[in-house]
């Protein structure tokens, strides 16, 4: 069955706020990025606390969605920094209860496929730490690295063969790739059996200076209700997190969407993430409908 959670700095960065958003939504899973202007790396010291307050309010840690290697591939320094992040973020996973750390592939400078090799090199390391400390690395679709899009980072964690790295797979990312892939059905066929976890949010492609947006759930662009149904069909039994990325007063800013996380990312994300969260659960009922009785039709975008 599929399991929704949410991404906590999406909703606050108080995490008894948190709290309170997963017990109204019934939500069982959260998942970690940055809490108390924390990010994940320096959570560590207070780690038993996020832990005992997760546990209090019957809520477990279905990922860490780490920062690794959103970094430049050619930069020696933020390569041994980036390491130790991953090394910090892995003892956060372990008190924390879960084995899913999401990870990048390095900002992207240039094409993929020209890069793939030194990419592949830098990822040893990271490998060695994941089979030492029980980890799996999940590398996100994300267009601000190498990894635009679903074939690309299919292809790249084929090219790795590790057992140890997978994929998270974010729809809503694809609707950015600059190579314009279709996120369903196009580019979840690409990734289908390499999925370990899934991030959900909704954007449009063809909007004012023609700049792409990210926009309440149900309003955008990204067959939800399809790729949800596809899931269930397809019987993957992990989580799915919202990963709100609108706001109702104005836009994120690149760097806030890029390099998420603080006081000023959180603000409004309250309010946001009721809204789509509100929706997210409506589209699930919906695909619910559909699976099993020959696939999944698109919904009709929702209104807020």
């Amino acid at each position: 069955m599929l399991r929704l959670s949410v991404i906590s700095d999406e909703v606050s960065q108080d995490p008894f706020k948190v709290m309170d958003f997963a017990r109204r939504f019934r939500l069982k899973h959260v998942e970690i990025r940055t809490a108390w202007d924390l990010q994940p790396q320096d959570l560590t010291s207070r780690a038993k606390d996020l832990r005992e307050l997760l546990s209090s309010n019957g809520l477990r840690v279905c990922a860490i969605a780490s920062p690794v290697f959103k970094a430049d591939l050619s930069n020696e320094a933020e390569y041994v920094q980036h390491l130790e992040i991953l090394r910090r973020v892995s003892a956060l996973a372990g008190t924390l209860g879960t084995s899913l750390i999401r990870v990048f592939a390095f900002w992207r400078s240039g094409e993929y496929e020209t890069n793939a090799a030194a990419i592949q090199d830098r990822f040893r390391k990271a490998i060695d730490i994941a089979e030492d400390e029980g980890i799996v690395l999940c590398l996100e679709n994300e267009p601000a690295t190498f990894l635009t899009n679903g074939g690309d980072v299919s292809d790249f964690v084929k090219r790795l063969g590790s057992r140890s790295v997978k994929v998270v797979w974010d729809p809503g990312n694809d609707i950015m790739d600059p190579d314009g892939e279709m996120p369903y059905p196009d580019g979840y066929c690409k990734v289908r059996g390499l999925i370990a976890h899934v991030h959900l949010k909704d954007g449009v492609r063809s909007v004012r200076g023609g700049q792409a947006e990210f926009v309440p759930i149900g309003d955008g662009e990204v067959n939800l209700v399809g790729q949800m149904a596809a899931l269930m069909e397809d019987g993957f039994g992990g989580c799915v997190s919202l990963e709100t990325h609108w706001r109702p007063s104005g836009k994120l800013s690149e760097s806030q969407i890029s390099t998420p996380g603080g006081t000023g990312f959180s603000g409004e994300g309250m309010v946001a993430s009721e809204i789509c969260m509100r929706n997210l659960q409506e589209l699930l009922r919906t695909a619910r409908q559909f699976t099993g009785n020959g696939g999944a039709k698109r919904s009709r975008r929702r209104r807020v």
